[in-house]
């Protein structure tokens, strides 16, 4: 179903890699590219993906909670793990809201990995 709101605003945030382990986004650890989704009350709502500084936003209906989830498996960078939060999950409940960051990391034994196909 489709929800029509006049009142909407957005949720934003930065998907960076975590190189020093931190847990904040730090100059320099932005990645692009990187795709997420948004859940009310685990409907699939939309997705957006990080800009060339790594940042996102949704524009969504205040009033409702949402789960935004990093897809850390895809783009161009391969399989990435969430680090922060570990879950790769973060609940927002009040509308606008920003700082919504994403820290993710290479796990260990990160290599490149290819396919071959032939007919």
């Amino acid at each position: 179903s489709l929800n029509i709101s006049s009142t909407c605003g957005s949720i934003s945030g930065t998907v960076y890699n975590d190189l020093n382990g931190n847990c904040i986004y730090d100059s320099g650890e932005e990645i692009p590219n990187i795709s997420l989704e948004i859940f009310s009350a685990g409907q699939f709502m939309g997705w957006t993906s990080s800009d060339a500084n790594g940042v996102y936003s949704f524009n969504v209906p205040t009033g409702t909670t949402y789960d935004i989830h990093v897809n850390a498996s895809n783009g161009y960078f391969g399989q990435l793990t969430p680090s922060c939060p570990l879950s790769g999950i973060i609940t927002v409940s009040t509308i606008p809201s920003t700082g919504n960051d994403f820290g993710v990391i290479c796990p260990q034994g990160f290599d490149l990995q290819g396919t071959v196909s032939g007919w």
